[in-house]
């Protein structure tokens, strides 16, 4: 289970439901605390040592609900609180964070429900934008898309949540905190040295910042990588210094060879982006803004239309 911080007591939720809701393992739901101060104990039973204690209004993120105890997680603490005094909300409009796919692919769905149409699929390792709860489910952003996404095939990586309603009401009264209401920091870590003198070296390195938040006209893991920045970035690191636009790369940089023949580190290039193929049809980019670094495919429709070729720059 991955921890996340709840940071607001209070949210705009539809379809309030009595505390006798329950939900299956694997969904999820929002839950609310009914009463002045509720316990998460370590264990469910009332002579288990107590983890945290919540005042009325908090908000958690409940993983089973059924009988007298949930499980759930509050204030990064996974725990459990009595079902009595918790108000499940059956859907709710908050930010949970960066979601990274687990399984091998994973469909995006138009409703919570497996008999959803396929909005879009995202291979492993992509990055979800988690922007609420429904019917058991994660509603996503991804790129151009949303949709839903089953629990079971989601980890959160970077998660502080803050409700739309409180976020737009910090920013009216001019609030100090920042209330990352679009798009959360990027998740705090230490990277590894560059290895080796391959392509595939370079795919490795360039796979762990996958959820670095994107941004225009920056080219570092710290503040977040537009698309040549990320390339110029991973490249720099094994004494490759590559031109600083995607233009210029796909200029300038490179040997060109014909998309049959990639090979995991040449660079793809599209209209006005770039990325670095990882091999299996897929390449690793700096997606746009409001996105992170992520893995895409190139049969995307998208990226299908507006590819215009590959270099090679590691012979």
């Amino acid at each position: 289970m991955i921890p996340f911080r709840i940071a607001v007591r209070t949210i705009v939720v539809s379809g309030l439901a009595a505390a006798a809701l329950t939900i299956g393992a694997g969904a999820v739901d929002i839950g609310t605390v009914d009463a002045n101060s509720l316990n998460l104990r370590k264990e469910p039973d009332t002579s288990a040592s107590v983890l945290a204690s919540a005042p009325e209004g908090s908000t958690v993120l409940v993983h089973e609900s059924a009988g007298e105890w949930s499980k759930v997680t509050y204030n990064d603490i996974d725990g459990y609180m009595s079902s009595q005094y918790l108000k499940l909300s059956g859907s709710a409009d908050i930010e949970l964070g960066t979601g990274i796919v687990t399984a091998d692919v994973v469909n995006v769905r138009s409703k919570p429900s497996t008999s959803g149409e396929k909005n879009a699929q995202v291979l492993k390792g992509g990055v979800l934008q988690i922007v609420g709860v429904e019917s058991g489910w994660y509603k996503v952003k991804f790129g151009k898309y949303s949709g839903y996404v089953h629990p079971d095939f989601l980890e959160i990586k970077k998660a502080q949540p803050v409700s739309r309603a409180t976020a737009t009401a910090e920013r009216s009264k001019g609030s100090e905190a920042k209330a990352e209401d679009s798009a959360p920091a990027n998740p705090p870590k230490e990277y590894n040295a560059p290895a080796g003198t391959t392509g595939q070296d370079v795919v490795d390195y360039a796979k762990q910042f996958l959820g670095v938040r994107y941004k225009y006209g920056s080219a570092s893991p710290k503040n977040g990588f537009d698309c040549s920045g990320f390339t110029s970035y991973v490249f720099k690191q094994f004494g490759y210094s590559l031109n600083r636009t995607s233009t210029g790369q796909y200029k300038n940089d490179g040997v060109r060879v014909d998309k049959s023949e990639l090979i995991p580190g040449d660079l793809v290039f599209f209209t006005t982006h770039v990325g670095i193929y990882i091999g299996g049809g897929n390449f690793i980019h700096a997606s746009s803004s409001g996105d992170y670094v992520k893995i895409t495919s190139l049969s995307d429709s998208y990226y299908l239309k507006h590819y215009l070729g590959a270099a090679r720059v590691i012979k």
